[in-house]
């Protein structure tokens, strides 16, 4: 199985849309390029491209490969019926399609590749900010990273409402919460999110949490 984080996935491209790096109507396809693949010589030509990870492409690419592998059904005979054949794909093949391709590292074609624990789920900040995990053992894999990446979306969501709240009541001039900003008065909700920010990055306070579990003496943050 394959995970696709599409939130982010959708964040990062829609960023580079913005910025005018990617131009309006260009067939661009973002995948993991292996390495050389059988060529001695190393050239572009040996350049395969692992869709274990995933293959993003945008409309025009992806009108091209299409066009290419009816071509192929067409014309057995031609050169794209050996794309449409091809265990995998060549960095040249696609180019030879008038797409360009992007070497993407964050769609990890093998979850063999991150830091995993003993159940065999990947590690959460390993997981943090890639596209996609390819190679999946089962469903509770899959299921273990949508649940760490909502947990980590809501977070985000927590931490930038909590400040927003401080920065809108620095710059109105408030001194209470009115009934649509919510929390503490003062300095506390910034010691609070200090506190949680060390909680979260800090090893020796995760054991610290986990002795105080042990012992009984330690509330749930």
């Amino acid at each position: 199985d394959t995970w696709l984080l599409r939130e982010v996935v959708g964040e990062c491209l829609q960023r580079l849309a913005d910025s005018a790096l990617l131009p309006v109507g260009s067939p661009v396809a973002f995948a993991f390029v292996a390495g050389r693949g059988g060529d001695a010589h190393g050239s572009a030509a040996g350049a395969l491209v692992d869709l274990r990870g995933g293959l993003l492409l945008t409309m025009e690419a992806a009108v091209a490969i299409a066009s290419a592998a009816a071509g192929a059904e067409a014309d057995p005979r031609g050169s794209a019926a050996a794309l449409a054949d091809a265990p995998f794909l060549t960095v040249v093949e696609l180019e030879g399609l008038g797409i360009r391709v992007v070497h993407q590292p964050l769609l990890v074609p093998d979850a063999v590749m991150l830091p995993r624990s003993s159940r065999g789920m990947v590690s959460e900040g390993a997981a943090s900010g890639v596209w996609s995990i390819g190679q999946l053992q089962n469903a509770d894999v899959v299921d273990d990273l949508q649940e760490k990446a909502y947990g980590r979306r809501q977070l985000v969501g927590t931490l930038l409402e909590n400040f927003a709240d401080l920065v809108h009541d620095a710059v109105n001039g408030i001194d209470e919460y009115t009934d649509r900003l919510c929390g503490p008065r003062g300095l506390t909700p910034l010691q609070e999110a200090r506190s949680w920010l060390k909680f979260l990055h800090n090893d020796d306070e995760h054991i610290k949490v986990v002795r105080g579990f042990v012992g009984g003496r330690r509330e749930f943050r």
